[in-house]
């Protein structure tokens, strides 16, 4: 573009701006004109940035319309459960308010949560919640896992239980049926195959043990054992 078919700025006012002369070419190629702000900044500004009301200051107006917004403490109020006692500074360096739920533990909250009602408690309130629907609530603390196709159970006081106190349903229901927990060596099997169907007719109790040696002399104490172990549960499977 030639010089002559530039519009003339010069003199026009675009907010706080008042364009002063012709700077030549700017960012990208566009045209840029030397602006005086009213608070006494002056810059180059996009000619297209001027007459499209997208520059209409130095960035005073917006500083300016942040300053006199009005800070509203939350000290004191109360939100749900929570009640505000002062304002800190999290662990992420932000502006939060330190809260003392009504079950006695202190939280800290952003104020935007408290606002927007996103927090009403230090969690006590959900974990009540989760307490009054028992095992129809998908977060109950024992709620039936799935795992490789198998369902575990919440059973901690069950001697098979994994240290999280869930054990395998098909080892629970087995132990219900022979009347004592597996030992080492025993396993349940599927006969249909499917792993979560554990009705008591499709289960099968299974040994893997074997005696330690060849010897008679190993062999007969080691059947001994095993006789006292699986003849009293013979007739319950």
């Amino acid at each position: 573009m030639r010089k002559y078919d530039i519009i003339n700025e010069v003199g026009n006012i675009y907010g706080r701006w008042i364009v002063l002369e012709y700077a030549g070419k700017y960012k990208d190629g566009c045209i840029g004109w030397l602006c005086h702000c009213t608070c006494g900044v002056e810059k180059i500004v996009n000619g297209k940035s001027l007459r499209a009301g997208e520059s209409k200051s130095c960035g005073c107006a917006v500083r300016e319309v942040t300053a006199k917004r009005t800070f509203i403490d939350l000290t004191g109020q109360v939100f749900g459960r929570l009640t505000v006692l002062q304002r800190v500074l999290n662990k992420k360096k932000a502006t939060a308010y330190l809260c003392r739920c009504i079950c006695g533990k202190e939280v800290e909250v952003r104020a935007g949560h408290l606002k927007l009602g996103t927090a009403r408690s230090c969690g006590c309130f959900r974990q009540e919640m989760i307490s009054r629907r028992g095992k129809d609530h998908p977060n109950w603390v024992g709620a039936p896992k799935y795992k490789d196709g198998y369902v575990y159970i919440y059973h901690p006081e069950h001697l098979n239980a994994l240290t999280d106190g869930y054990v395998a349903e098909h080892i629970y229901v087995m132990s219900q049926i022979i009347g004592r927990p597996l030992i080492k060596g025993e396993t349940v099997h599927h006969k249909n195959g499917v792993r979560d169907d554990n009705a008591p007719d499709n289960l099968e109790l299974r040994a893997s043990n074997h005696g330690p040696g060849q010897r008679i002399t190993d062999l007969v104490p080691y059947w001994k054992k095993m006789l006292e172990v699986y003849e009293p549960i013979v007739n319950k499977l």
